[in-house]
């Protein structure tokens, strides 16, 4: 059995996948200020593990932490970076080692499971910081490549920076609304807006450079505050000009299936 790890900035995320198997991968999530609960998931794996693959990118010190909780049950987590390759899929960033290695694995993931529609894909992924990245399909090929994307502050650091940087508004949530008429009403839906606009953004410039309608993935923690607003501005982008409707493929953990499709080469 195997063990994938994708340590974010703020929770870890784990898999536990037998090959061969048609059993699907065993997953858990869990924030950083408790990853003493990783030692009692892991007791209840149902065959020894034997390998373990990691990404981090939450620094050394929460990395050395997870290691030392392994190590008591006797696991060595062998840690890739975004250098790893993958056949099907190109990183056009000219320095490739720079590329968040939770982008690149999630690309990889997405790459795994959807190659087969020979589309283009857009992965949004809503966290502590959110990344929208562009994965085109190179032409006459059947390989991809990691185009680039975004990175901007996540739903709850948008919140957190009004909250900090200005006076008398504090945290909380309002109602989202297309014209809010309270503050809090006003910020939830500014940065609801402000996400799902980005997301749009490199939707409509991946459609542009590959002349078909791209996939479009979400994964991550701000699904609830942004998904409403997300529909709503792709269902009006759409019927404006006429298109068909664009659907919305939420995953859960697009990086461990990256991590899960390097371990099967």
């Amino acid at each position: 059995m195997m063990l994938f790890i994708d340590m974010g900035n703020t929770r870890t995320k784990l898999s536990l996948f037998t090959p061969h198997s048609s059993v699907p991968p065993t997953t858990y999530a869990v924030a950083h200020t408790s990853m003493a609960d990783i030692a009692a998931w892991l007791r209840l794996a149902p065959q020894p593990i034997t390998h373990a693959y990691g990404i981090q990118v939450a620094g050394k010190e929460r990395a050395s932490q997870l290691e030392a909780l392994l190590k008591q049950a006797n696991i060595t987590p062998q840690w890739l970076d975004s250098t790893t390759a993958y056949a099907k899929l190109h990183n056009a960033y000219p320095e490739p080692h720079k590329l968040g290695v939770d982008r690149w694995f999630s690309a990889i993931g997405l790459v795994h499971q959807y190659a087969a529609q020979r589309k283009a894909i857009v992965h949004a992924s809503f966290g502590t910081a959110t990344t929208v990245d562009s994965i085109l399909l190179e032409p006459n090929s059947d390989r991809y490549q990691f185009a680039g994307g975004l990175i901007f502050p996540g739903p709850e650091l948008m919140h957190q920076s009004l909250a900090t940087a200005t006076a008398n508004l504090g945290l909380g949530e309002g109602k989202q609304a297309v014209f809010p008429t309270d503050t809090r009403s006003a910020i939830s839906t500014g940065v609801a807006a402000a996400q799902a606009g980005a997301v749009v953004r490199q939707w409509i410039a991946t459609a542009a450079q590959c002349k078909h309608a791209p996939l479009l993935v979400c994964s991550g923690g701000g699904r609830a505050y942004v998904e409403h607003e997300l529909v709503r501005l792709l269902e009006h982008y759409c019927l404006e000009r006429s298109l068909a409707p664009v659907t919305i493929n939420w995953q859960t953990a697009p990086a461990l299936q990256g991590l899960a499709a390097v371990a099967r080469i």
